[in-house]
């Protein structure tokens, strides 16, 4: 859970950012948001193994694909 709670610090910030620029409304970021981030636990290790980078970049296709 530690990991988690590190990557979620890290990242937090961009996801809802990245969001927000699609939906312009704070209650679907929210919503969004939740969806995002159980994606990412189910699959904690992948994203855990990714660099800064590209998990910046990975997570920006989450958020469109669950958006979309």
């Amino acid at each position: 859970m530690e990991r988690f709670i590190e990557l979620y610090r890290d990242t937090s910030k961009l996801v809802y950012s990245f969001i927000y620029k699609y939906t312009k409304d704070s209650e679907v970021v929210n919503e969004i948001a939740s969806l995002v981030w159980v994606k990412v636990v189910k699959n904690l290790d992948k994203y855990l193994e990714m660099d800064p980078q590209h998990l910046k970049n990975y997570l920006k296709v989450v958020v469109r694909t669950t958006y979309a």
